[in-house]
């Protein structure tokens, strides 16, 4: 006769009990202390405090200010003297005194150093004076009231989102091939921002830069694009040759709006009541879908071998447009109650397809010119050369 099931089975579960306490309980005695689990100061906060001035930087790494900072005079604030160097300003303010030197320097040739974060006020020279470093930048930096120039970075520097206002010898400038970009420069008493030769210059605005100070300046084969430059002392833009100023604006400043060196293009501008001339071109130059309006001199004004092309000058008080040369090509504009709404004082052009409304004259040119005929009514046999202008020329 076979047991129960339920007999088998407390009769596995027995010996199965029998079996564990017959086996070793494993080692007796504890392990060893426990490791430590909590992170080292250095690992929550890797970089280094700078908590007084004036401080050498000789290595490598990231440093951050521990509060705000004062100079000494006869010395500069910050030196940095290694590669590699990344320094947080974080929000504080690093200010100067009487007789004090650089807020930052960079003694010697140095790579790659950052400059970030915070405020420097009212040092006797530079507040960052970058000029011997390459490859860095400055992100988010006031530069206020120092005694020499705002920052000064050397070639291939990025600046951005950087302000610059009341420092003696001009705001933000960028070494060669720097990007300098979303930055504002006012009340500085030279140039605002200005970028050596092939320096970009984006999205940024100089305005109330002071005694003939220029708000915008740069080298040759350089780009201004989406900027804004009004108010200033001088000129609002200055380019070297081969340079594009682009899609920006030049408002109310002591010069001419635009003054671009030779082989320059620039297109998309506006350029108003400035004290010079709208945009003034140089040998080899276009200028193309512009407005100038109301400046005190001519709209545009060009000398040789130029482009004008399809612009829009307004109640300028002297010529729309004023040619000083020759080999022109001058077509598509169209000029409005100006003094005098195109003057040619040079033979050798090519003028077709231009307006002239409202001006008196509408066209004042002299000498022999590949000129369209000037008419003073569309008709279906109009050439398809005219210029047009209105009854103020009779």
């Amino acid at each position: 006769m076979k047991p129960p099931k339920s007999h088998i089975l407390a009769t596995t579960i027995i010996s199965a009990l029998a079996l564990t306490q017959a086996q070793g309980q494993g080692a007796l005695d504890p392990p060893g202390a426990p490791a430590p689990t909590m992170k080292t100061l250095a690992q929550i906060e890797p970089r280094t405090p700078i908590g007084d001035l004036p401080v050498t930087l000789s290595a490598p790494g990231s440093y951050y200010l521990t509060g705000n900072l004062t100079g000494e005079s006869g010395l500069n604030g910050i030196t940095i003297e290694a590669d590699d160097v990344t320094i947080d300003l974080g929000g504080f303010v690093l200010t100067g005194v009487g007789g004090s030197l650089n807020g930052i320097l960079v003694s010697g040739a140095h790579v790659n150093l950052v400059i970030r974060n915070g405020t420097i006020r009212a040092w006797g020279g530079d507040g960052v004076n970058a000029t011997s470093a390459s490859a860095g930048g400055c992100f988010n930096v006031r530069a206020l009231s120092n005694g020499k120039a705002g920052m000064r970075t050397g070639e291939r520097s990025t600046i951005m989102d950087c302000v610059a206002t009341g420092n003696l010898e001009g705001g933000i400038r960028g070494g060669y091939h720097s990007l300098i970009s979303g930055c504002m420069a006012s009340a500085n008493e030279q140039a605002g921002i200005s970028g050596d030769d092939g320096a970009t210059i984006r999205d940024c605005l100089a305005m109330n830069n002071v005694s003939g100070a220029i708000g915008i300046v740069c080298g040759d084969v350089s780009v201004i694009a989406g900027c804004t430059s009004r108010d200033n002392g001088g000129n609002g833009f200055l380019a070297g040759a081969g340079s594009l100023i682009d899609r920006s604006t030049a408002t109310a400043n002591n010069g001419n709006g635009v003054q671009a060196s030779l082989s320059c293009s620039v297109k998309g501008c506006s350029a108003k009541n400035n004290s010079g001339a709208g945009v003034s071109v140089d040998f080899g130059s276009t200028v193309r879908d512009c407005v100038s309006r109301q400046n005190g001199v001519s709209g545009i004004e060009l000398t040789d071998r130029c482009l004008i092309l399809d612009n829009n000058c307004s109640e300028n008080e002297g010529e729309g447009i004023r040619v000083t040369g020759a080999s022109n090509r001058i077509e598509g504009n169209h000029m409005t109650s100006n003094a005098i709404g195109l003057k040619v004082q040079v033979a050798g052009n090519v003028i077709v397809r231009n307006t002239a409304l409202g001006n008196s004259p509408g066209f004042d040119v002299t000498g022999a010119q590949m000129i369209g005929p000037i008419e003073t009514t569309l008709t279906a046999t109009s050439s398809p050369w005219a210029n047009f202008t209105d009854v103020l020329d009779e």
